[in-house]
């Protein structure tokens, strides 16, 4: 079996800086993302559920 040999360059570096930077961003994209329907379903529901004020 032939052993593979890789050589640290810049050009590796970079792109496993993306890699790891957009693999980061959609995670925290996501976990935002159910935060944002759960506590906007929550704030409808406690908005609905106030009394109107009677003019």
């Amino acid at each position: 079996m032939e052993k593979v040999v890789v050589k640290p360059t810049w050009q590796l570096a970079w792109g496993l800086f993306w890699r790891i930077f957009l693999i980061s961003l959609g995670i925290y994209a996501i976990i935002f993302g159910i935060m944002f329907a759960v506590l906007g379903a929550a704030l409808w529901a406690w908005l609905q559920s106030m009394p109107t004020m009677p003019y």
